[in-house]
């Protein structure tokens, strides 16, 4: 069949995978960083006083202030994995809550952007009557509490690497499917699926999801081989032993999708408006997330075809 301008020719993907390289070593240092960071276990659950809801209220404001050119999409990531961890540590008083996340916001700006985000836009972007210092102070607070240890590792590193391992073994990039991948992950940022799941999945899920919506056009065939790629590149490429966990955030993510329609901020920072409008929704063919059932789909795709 003819393939539409950008896409691949999957019958053509080169065995690369038992190829080593650096990708390898650096996944390793990722896991080890979110291991030590996330812990396994999902704080919100023993959080008193501070929700989901509040959780989300405070991500949404942080998009939304963070929402301009000299912001990278990473220190919106790091910005969260901030204010997660320094509410995993200890609490603060509701009044703070959002001085939290407007130092969160500081901290990650300051270590990822050439152009740090200006206090005054965080001062002026809250609805407390904060200054500049009442920041300053709250950003020492949040340094302290997380004893000076701020490069926490997110999904949007760990999608970062699937994609380029992706684009290295089929040797070329696809801008669209790098934007449907970061799309999917912001949605995932105020929902509990953050909390859930570990950033390593997430950013597995992200990609294998982006990768069905991007290549719905191929034949059924096609699209399945595509969809073995792209999971062998998080679960076998990288030794991730547990797949249930990895094919969980996939279901959860892609009925998140579903379920919900993203903010104009997050459509209009990827340009997908256009893209999104005439993109039909489609099935992943996996419907049931039990643990023997997911077993019995993993022995079907977990190895790609050679």
């Amino acid at each position: 069949m003819a393939l539409e301008e950008g896409l691949w020719d999957f019958d053509m993907i080169p065995s690369q995978l038992q190829q080593p390289d650096m990708s390898k070593e650096m996944y390793e240092i990722m896991i080890d960083n979110e291991n030590r960071f996330y812990g396994g276990f999902n704080y919100m659950e023993y959080k008193e006083g501070f929700t989901y809801e509040s959780r989300s209220r405070l991500i949404a404001w942080i998009r939304e202030v963070g929402n301009q050119p000299s912001i990278e999409a990473q220190t919106i990531f790091m910005a969260v994995a901030i204010l997660d961890r320094f509410f995993s540590i200890g609490d603060c008083i509701p009044k703070h809550w959002q001085l939290a996340a407007a130092a969160s916001l500081f901290l990650a700006s300051k270590y990822n952007d050439s152009k740090p985000i200006r206090v005054s836009i965080l001062r002026n972007s809250m609805q407390e009557p904060f200054c500049k210092e009442d920041i300053y102070a709250m950003e020492l607070m949040v340094l302290y509490r997380l004893d000076f240890e701020i490069s926490i590792i997110t999904s949007w590193e760990f999608a970062s690497l699937f994609l380029d391992r992706l684009f290295q073994m089929l040797g070329r990039r696809d801008p669209i499917l790098t934007k449907l991948t970061l799309y999917f992950l912001e949605i995932c940022l105020e929902n509990e699926i953050s909390c859930e799941f570990f950033p390593s999945d997430i950013g597995g899920a992200a990609l294998a999801v982006a990768s069905w919506y991007r290549h719905h056009r191929l034949s059924k065939q096609q699209r399945t081989r595509f969809a073995k790629c792209c999971i062998s590149i998080a679960i076998d490429e990288y030794d991730k032993t547990d797949v249930v966990e990895c094919f969980r955030s996939i279901f959860a993510l892609h009925n998140l999708i579903i379920s919900r329609a993203a903010t104009k901020s997050i459509v209009d920072r990827y340009g997908l408006n256009v893209y999104l409008r005439i993109l039909p929704m489609p099935s992943l063919e996996l419907c049931s997330t039990t643990r023997e059932q997911l077993k019995h789909v993993t022995s079907t795709i977990r190895i790609v075809e050679r």
